[in-house]
């Protein structure tokens, strides 16, 4: 069903179906089995006559810890398979734990809090998670993990595509214009001129592929993992300019002076770190069939979201004096334009157009139903959380049926019963809201303000949602299983007891 919808949303044909996927998935479950499931079957082969008559008495803690060892362990195996990546799989468990041992402190923090002698009312609110801590934070845990996934496809990739594209400067072009030849350059300029459409410059372009940084070839040097791996290993587009640019601020060295004759480099501050150059090492192009060197000059920061024409290595004019090069421009062009696209591709035939906009919305539009497909995906991972919610409660349903059957032998009434366990519910499903919420929140500005280097606004919608959708989800489900506790007869369950 999902490849159905995904080959209708993207217009595309999928490859046929094959038992790989079956497979993957019959071993997936396998190794999670064997991980979390095995060690408990092992275990209840030693397990003494007197544990097993006698619920009451304690687990053994060693056999406790193994069981977490071994499930960590199958995690761990299961992220190395699936992302090919060892290190991003320890993250992931890493991560994976510290959520577990976050929820697992407001849990017991919410235990002292019941504990505390005043408040009559808000112990009761919390008397069912003082006594099944455990139970509790497992519940948190595996509703708001499913939650915190929805919420990241959902909220989140929705406020980190909006605050990116506020980013876009109101006047910032819409058309690109490349391939302009050094002949038609005054003849483009003057078309823009009479029609009175706005541009920067034409900035000269010049492909060409770095061989060398100073006497060691780029083939022997080690970029594996690097950001921009895939430009220093192929061609890429040089410029050359005499005078620095208002949006490329100078942090490191010094502009040429006009006409010079050295052969000077300006380097983008990211891309020298990458590359692992400072100023005065030199570098070595491949440019047609003649190879440019340049010594570097000075390092510079780029504002790649003003849609401007901008490159990573801008040169003297002199360093790329006799290599072939051709043009390219941005421009803004208004609704009463509309004409001039093709106007120009009739001047100037060699000319290619691209329309930025026509691309961010496809981009936009693509990016939308990816997550859109992602989200049903996603809603798996909620119906396995409400599944052990759900395992969970069931565990302790001994318990509660012992409890529920004490409480109205002594006189509680069904109303009461069903209040408490509403309230332990609610309480839990306030907690799974608030904290999948506020991990969400976190991991959008992370990923705003330390990744995409922008502004992150925190969204309200986030944890009104989340809050909404924890309360909700886990209260329905919680009173849904627990309802044969309130339709029991006390007398059937003490006599069950004894």
């Amino acid at each position: 069903g999902l490849s159905a919808m995904l080959a209708r949303w993207f217009a595309t044909d999928l490859p046929q179906p094959s038992l790989l996927p079956l497979i993957g998935g019959f071993a997936c479950s396998i190794i999670a089995m064997a991980g979390f499931c095995l060690p408990s079957v092992v275990r209840a082969a030693d397990a003494p006559v007197v544990r097993v008559l006698r619920r009451d008495l304690p687990a053994s803690q060693a056999s406790l810890k193994l069981l977490l060892a071994c499930g960590l362990l199958a995690l761990t195996a299961l992220l190395v398979w699936l992302t090919r990546d060892l290190l991003v799989a320890v993250l992931l468990v890493v991560a994976v734990v510290a959520v577990f041992g976050l929820l697992s402190a407001v849990s017991r923090g919410l235990v002292a809090l019941a504990s505390r002698p005043s408040g009559e009312r808000w112990r009761r609110l919390l008397s069912g998670i003082k006594r099944r801590p455990g139970s509790v934070t497992l519940q948190i845990a595996a509703f708001g993990v499913g939650l915190l996934a929805l919420l990241l496809l959902a909220i989140v990739r929705a406020d980190v595509l909006n605050t990116w594209q506020r980013q876009i400067p109101p006047d910032a072009p819409n058309f690109f214009l490349v391939n302009i030849q050094p002949d038609e350059v005054p003849s483009v300029r003057d078309f823009f001129i009479d029609r009175e459409i706005g541009f920067r410059s034409l900035f000269p372009m010049v492909r060409g592929r770095l061989e060398r940084i100073n006497d060691t070839p780029v083939a022997d040097m080690d970029f594996a993992g690097k950001r921009n791996e895939w430009t220093i290993r192929r061609d890429f587009n040089l410029s050359f300019a005499d005078e620095a640019r208002d949006d490329n601020p100078i942090v490191d060295g010094q502009w040429w002076q006009p006409e010079t004759t050295e052969q000077l480099l300006s380097l983008e501050l990211d891309f020298a770190d990458e590359l692992g150059v400072e100023i005065g090492d030199v570098l070595h192009f491949r440019v047609a069939e003649a190879l440019v060197s340049g010594r570097i000059s000075n390092l510079r920061e780029v504002e790649w979201e003003s849609f401007s024409p901008n490159f990573f290595v801008v040169g003297s004019p002199a360093t790329f004096r006799d290599s072939p090069a051709s043009y390219i421009t941005s421009v803004q062009v208004r609704d009463d334009h509309g004409g001039f696209v093709r106007e120009l591709v009739s001047r100037f035939p060699s000319v290619t157009v691209l329309e930025v906009g026509s691309i961010l919305e496809r981009v936009s539009g693509i990016m939308n139903r990816a997550a859109a497909a992602v989200q049903y995906v996603f809603l798996f991972t909620v119906f396995a959380g409400i599944l052990v919610l759900i395992a969970a409660v069931l565990a302790s349903r001994r318990e509660r049926f012992r409890e529920a059957a004490i409480l109205r032998t002594l006189g509680a009434s069904r109303q009461y019963l069903r209040g408490t366990l509403g309230r332990e519910f609610a309480v839990i499903g306030l907690l799974s809201g608030v904290l999948a919420a506020t991990v969400a929140a976190v991991i959008g500005w992370i990923i705003v303000e330390q990744v995409m280097d922008l502004s992150y606004h925190f969204n309200p919608w986030l944890w009104l949602t989340g809050v909404a959708a924890g309360l909700i989800g886990i209260w329905t489900a919680g009173m849904l299983v627990t309802r044969p506790v309130l339709d029991q007869s006390p007398v059937d369950v003490l006599r069950n007891q004894v």
